[in-house]
Parts: structure tokens; C-alpha cells; sequence
């Protein structure tokens, strides 16, 4: 027994009260969705996401500014430790750090933004082309430039949006009248108005004939009144309109593309941008004047005279005095396979690496 009906047969007045407060949280759904016109949806929708891509000149600055603000403070946990790494760097400073430190998410939304194009061919035969050799430019730097797990992570992505594209095509009405009732015999209603009534006038006609089709909540619905028809015209009037709804889909353009692009840029940095440790400077092993042992941070101000030290964690923040350093060198943590790059892999074989371990003492 479900939940409502449990309360229903209970009949208590605090019964009754939290089936008011479940309809309120979660409405009833109505078991037909409302039908809509699918050729002006989808002018408009193509229509928005051009409208997006041309104000992005107006919005892009401000998101930014706001990403990189939310970044530094969720990785320093306070104001005044933010404040005091942020006065040290100018704000193109900022963007370009952010920008580095995230570029791998970068690529890889922008490969997976691209495996969208390219498999859609309701885009024009040129910018699918364009897209193509974009995303082989994005995989040839993701496989020497990033780690082998976000590698593999980023091919499995493009293959599973490749299938997506090839699964996701709904079944139309066939031009040719004997191959047409494929069409009518699914149990899945049309959302288009246009269409809708003429699956059900089909489908009336097809069970006048005797012909044995599934059941489907949508034949409740009345069709308004209309002239008999054979199911011939029926069939060639729903199949211009299933062609009118797929050329209305077929104006999409490079403003498109790269509304798709942004989409899959933001779907793969998520929290990602948020939550992801920011480098504002290279790392560096350091030995203090004053204590024993190297630290591993960030010097941050002038390159050759730094003011701040902000430890690899970011959750140390050190005022530093005028030669109060003693040595310092460049340093890279070490990777495991996981996160070994093409690149470390051949260093990895020749017995080289490219800076010093800050493991290393």
C-alpha cells in the first residue's frame, strides 16, 4: 500500500494535513502531457541559444569575476585569507591562473561539447567538419598533456555521447503507406499537436480496418470532428509534418555549435571549478632563515622579492620579511601511473624528470 493511500484510509485530521503538504512538495503529474508545436519550439530554442552565445561578450566577464571570487574563498575557508592572496594578484593575473589551473576540465568539456556536434547531423555539413577536427586537436592534447585516468575518462565521455547520438532518434511516420503503420502501432503518443491527431486519427483508422494495435493512455483522447479520410492521406500529411519538424531542427548554425560547446564546459567543471585547489604560482620547496627543514607552497608578489607564502594546502598563510628566505627551487609532486601524462611517462623512461620531487629531502 502505498503512502497516500495509507493516509487516506487512516482519515486522521494530521492524515489529511500531510497529504496536503505531499501534494504541495510533489504535484500530481497528469498522465497525458500537454501537447505543444514542435516546429516553433524549436525555432525558439535555437533561437535562445544564439541570443546566449552573442550576449556572452556582456555575461562572461561578470561569471567569471564571480567563479574565480567563489573558487578563492572556498579554497582559503575565510575572507581575510582570500582577501590576502587576491591583493597580491592583479585580476588578469586571476583569470589566467584560474583559467591554467582548470584547463584540463577546459578541453575536456570542450571535446565533450564537440562529440555532440559531430554526431548531430542536423548541423551543417561544415561546421560538423569543424567540429571534427577540433575535437582530434582536444584528444591529441588531452593524451600527451593530461593524466592517463582523465585521458580514458575523456574518450569513454566522447564514445558514450557518440552512442547517445546514434539512440536517440525517434521513430516518424514512413513516406510509403505500407511501411507507415510501424508508426502507429507504438504505444509512445507524439508531444507535437499537429501529430498527435494524426497518430490517433491513423490509429482510429487502422482499428476500423481490424488491425490489432497496443494500448495507449493517449487513446482516451477525443479527436475533434473531422472529414473521413483514407489512411493514405493521413499517413503523407503526418509524414510532411514530421519533415517540417526535422528542417525546423536543420537551422542550426556555428552560434549553435558553441552554445553546445559551453554546455559540455560547464557540465564537466560542475563543482569542479569551485572545489578544485587553485596554483596561483608554481610550487616551490622552501627553507626559511628561521626554521629547520623545506616547506612546499606558493611565494606570492614580486617574483624576486615575495611577501606571502601560502602552503601547498592553502591552509597556511605566512606574512614573509625581507630575506627571510634562504633557498628555494622549483618542485612537482610525484604522480603515481594514474596520474602520469604521456610526457612523464617518456621522462619516466629515460631517467629524467622534468623538476625536482617536493617529497624529496
Amino acid at each position: 500500500m502505498g503512502i497516500k493511500a495509507a493516509i487516506r484510509r487512516g482519515g486522521t485530521k494530521a492524515g489529511a494535513s500531510l497529504l496536503r503538504i505531499l501534494h504541495f512538495l510533489f504535484p500530481p503529474t497528469t498522465a497525458i502531457k500537454p501537447t505543444r508545436d514542435s516546429v516553433e519550439d524549436e525555432y525558439d530554442r535555437l533561437r535562445i541559444q544564439r541570443e546566449v552565445v552573442r550576449g556572452s561578450i556582456a555575461w562572461l566577464p561578470i561569471a567569471g569575476v564571480l567563479a574565480i571570487s567563489v573558487n578563492v574563498l572556498v579554497q582559503f575557508g575565510s575572507v581575510q585569507a582570500a582577501l590576502a592572496v587576491v591583493q597580491r594578484q592583479t585580476l588578469a593575473n586571476l583569470v589566467f591562473i584560474v583559467t591554467l589551473n582548470l584547463l584540463t576540465y577546459l578541453i575536456l568539456g570542450t571535446a565533450l561539447g564537440l562529440s555532440v556536434v559531430v554526431g548531430d547531423r542536423s548541423y551543417a555539413p561544415h561546421v560538423r567538419s569543424v567540429a571534427v577536427a577540433a575535437q582530434i586537436v582536444a584528444v591529441f592534447i588531452a593524451v600527451f598533456a593530461f593524466p592517463f585516468a582523465t585521458t580514458g575518462f575523456l574518450l569513454l565521455l566522447i564514445y558514450l555521447a557518440w552512442r547517445r547520438q546514434r539512440s536517440s532518434r525517434k521513430a516518424r511516420p514512413a513516406k510509403n503507406e505500407s511501411d507507415g503503420t510501424a508508426w502507429y502501432k507504438t504505444s509512445t503518443y507524439p508531444i507535437d499537436a499537429k501529430l498527435r491527431a494524426l497518430w490517433l486519427e491513423g490509429r482510429q483508422i487502422l482499428r476500423s480496418n481490424n488491425v490489432d494495435l497496443p494500448s495507449s493512455v493517449a487513446d482516451t483522447l477525443v479527436l475533434e470532428p473531422h472529414l473521413p479520410r483514407t489512411f493514405g492521406e493521413v499517413n503523407r500529411e503526418a509524414f510532411d509534418r514530421a519533415q517540417e519538424i526535422v528542417e525546423a531542427s536543420q537551422t542550426k548554425d556555428a552560434l549553435n555549435a558553441i552554445f553546445a560547446v559551453c554546455i559540455g564546459i560547464v557540465a564537466s567543471y560542475g563543482l569542479v571549478a569551485i572545489n578544485t585547489p587553485i596554483h596561483f604560482a608554481p610550487l616551490e620547496k622552501v627553507h626559511f632563515q628561521s626554521q629547520n627543514g623545506d616547506k612546499v607552497g606558493y611565494l606570492l608578489g614580486d617574483p624576486a622579492n615575495p611577501s606571502l607564502f601560502v602552503s601547498s594546502d592553502a591552509r597556511t598563510i605566512t606574512i614573509l620579511k625581507a630575506g627571510s628566505i634562504q633557498d628555494r627551487e622549483l618542485c612537482q609532486a610525484k604522480p603515481d601511473w594514474l596520474g602520469m601524462t604521456f610526457r612523464d611517462s617518456l621522462l619516466s623512461a629515460a631517467g629524467r624528470t622534468a623538476v625536482v620531487d617536493c617529497n624529496q629531502n
